[in-house]
């Protein structure tokens, strides 16, 4: 059934008055559900990485601020079962550093929870011939299969992700080290990527060290940290099919650049210290798996 409403009219605005400045685009966490099927046509991210978009938009495009006014007489909604999809105008007044300002228009559509409080989807480009891939992407993360990750609580050196990843540790030839010692503040999921694909996974405990055996080459390491661990927590699809497993609260995503390591140790110690010589960088869901 399609009919005009003004019902996500309370969300979509508050939503882009937080666009008033890249500051307050951090408070669009209270909108975003925590996977969103599309946002602004990156599919299937975190919410972190959508808030981290929105920030950093800011910056690569040297914006002051928007000024953006949803305009509800021509809104129209789709009603399905769990969800409502909806299309409208939207007018933008964008403010840049050095003063010019602009205006333009776009239709967007966003994908919203039936009480209208989350979004699942944005962006300008969702079309009819997507939405059913977008309705899909949906009832799968809404009412996934049972999760083929069965570690219900995670100890110290283990591999979280097994089932998919493996979990060896082994290098018998012309082998380096990965050693990680984690804060005494967060646990931490460590990947080791090669060649863009995980090489070696595990859960590291709060102020505890972990080594990786890896054969020389070129490793990636990424850190996912975050707290209560859900084994039934949809991630994203890999080259294993879903991935399941996850933290439910505090999660967030770091990086180092891609290292060469040839029968050496690679050490990172995830502790706050003044003149540190490492820093991780911001990363995502997407990137770590």
């Amino acid at each position: 059934m399609i009919k005009i409403t003004n019902w996500p009219y309370n969300l979509l605005q508050k939503y882009y008055d937080n666009f008033s400045s890249k500051e307050k685009t951090k408070n669009n966490s209270q909108f975003y559900a925590d996977v969103l099927i599309t946002h602004h046509e990156k599919e299937i991210i975190s919410k972190q990485e959508a808030l981290e978009r929105d920030y950093n938009e800011f910056i690569k495009n040297n914006i002051q601020s928007y000024q953006i006014l949803v305009k509800p007489s021509t809104m129209m909604t789709y009603h399905y079962d769990e969800i409502d999809i909806v299309r409208v105008p939207v007018m933008y007044y964008v403010t840049k550093i050095n003063g010019d300002r602009s205006k333009f228009e776009l239709n967007i559509t966003a994908v919203l929870n039936k009480d209208n409080t989350e979004i699942h989807a944005i962006g300008k480009n969702i079309t009819v011939d997507n939405l059913n891939s977008i309705l899909r992407s949906f009832d799968k993360i809404a009412t996934p299969e049972k999760s083929p990750n069965n570690i219900e609580r995670l100890s110290h050196g283990q591999s979280p992700y097994s089932y998919c990843y493996g979990d060896k540790n082994e290098c018998n030839d012309s082998c380096s080290k990965i050693s990680v010692t984690a804060s005494n503040d967060s646990d931490v999921i460590v990947l080791v990527k090669k060649d863009d694909t995980v090489f070696r996974n595990a859960f590291i405990s709060k102020g505890r060290t972990y080594e990786f055996n890896v054969p020389n080459g070129t490793y990636q390491t990424f850190f996912y940290y975050g707290s209560d661990w859900n084994n039934e927590k949809y991630m994203k699809e890999t080259s294993c099919g879903a991935l399941y497993g996850g933290f439910k609260k505090d999660e967030h995503f770091g990086k180092d650049s891609p290292q060469l390591l040839n029968n050496n140790i690679l050490t990172y110690e995830l502790i706050l210290q003044q003149n540190g010589n490492f820093s991780t960088k911001s990363s995502s869901i997407n990137e770590a798996f």
